[in-house]
């Protein structure tokens, strides 16, 4: 899917601000981010992590607000970018 997203929408491929917010992001964000990178879907992020799917979730509102992201995808693009993926 992500290697889709960026064949049909290549302005994910230009620098974006989310690059410059990395340092906000908490070690657990940061390895919910990595796996979401990898194309795993939030319950099984939730199961490796040994969390709820709810917590997931509420750290998934927490990187869209910190990073100024607008969708899971452009997460996955930033992720394989910065070297998460």
């Amino acid at each position: 899917i992500f290697t889709y997203c960026m064949k049909v929408i290549p302005s994910l491929y230009l620098p974006s601000p989310i690059i410059y917010k990395m340092r906000n992001l908490t070690p657990k964000e940061e390895e919910i981010i990595r796996l979401a990178g990898q194309g795993k879907p939030r319950r099984e992020i939730a199961k490796t992590l040994n969390v709820k799917e709810g917590t997931i979730n509420t750290h998934f509102k927490s990187i869209y607000i910190k990073t100024g992201a607008h969708s899971m995808a452009e997460i996955a693009i930033w992720a394989v970018r910065m070297g998460y993926v």
